[in-house]
């Protein structure tokens, strides 16, 4: 004879029991939407996305969102060629305390001669604390992004027209310096000499 439990099992589909309290931090997760950060690169001399033959100073002005106000990070970035994403070995980085859940701070590159003709990416990444070996927690990797695209110039090589509107200038000046000359002597030859 089988022994008859007390309590039989709820049938199939229905719960035994239901623990719902919506204030029960417990139970409770919070859903924040992804931290992030966007770069706005320019020139600091002109503010244009132009840098001169001979390099100069980026600044990137990286805008972030959804960080913990009163937390420490650091946002470091590094210049990328767009041809390929090749990194350079130009660097920035800036370590701060987030005052509010968004906001921005500042990179600057400094850019050295040898890059003329160069299409450059700066690629700034978000970190928590001084520690960038850590977990990345945000990074802005667009390599297509106008806003953070800066050229730098090309050297012009000299044409032939270029090289022959120089010479012509000299040969004009030399010619025009010429003229002068004699006419100054021979204004000094029609001049009558003075008795002593």
């Amino acid at each position: 004879r089988g022994h008859r439990h007390p309590h039989p099992p709820p049938p199939r589909g229905d719960a035994a029991a239901v623990y719902e309290n919506l204030t029960d931090p417990l139970q409770t997760m919070v859903v924040r939407p992804p931290l992030w950060v966007r770069a706005s690169v320019a020139d600091k001399l002109d503010g244009d996305r132009v840098l001169s033959v001979s390099g100069g100073e980026l600044i990137d002005t990286v805008s972030f969102d959804q960080l913990e106000p009163g937390t420490e990070y650091t946002v470091s970035g590094v210049l990328v060629r767009q041809a390929d994403g090749a990194a350079t070995p130009v660097t920035a980085s800036t370590t701060f305390t987030a005052a509010a859940t968004s906001g921005s701070v500042e990179l600057a590159y400094t850019v050295p001669t040898g890059y003329a003709g160069a299409t450059l990416v700066s690629i700034p990444r978000l970190f928590l604390g001084t520690d960038t070996t850590v977990e990345l927690l945000a990074a802005d990797n667009d390599l297509n992004d106008p806003t953070q695209i800066v050229t730098v110039a090309r050297v012009l090589p000299a044409t032939g027209d270029a090289l022959l509107s120089i010479t012509a200038g000299l040969g004009v000046a030399v010619l025009i310096l010429g003229c002068t000359l004699l006419l100054a002597a021979a204004s000094q030859r029609g001049k009558p000499k003075t008795p002593a």
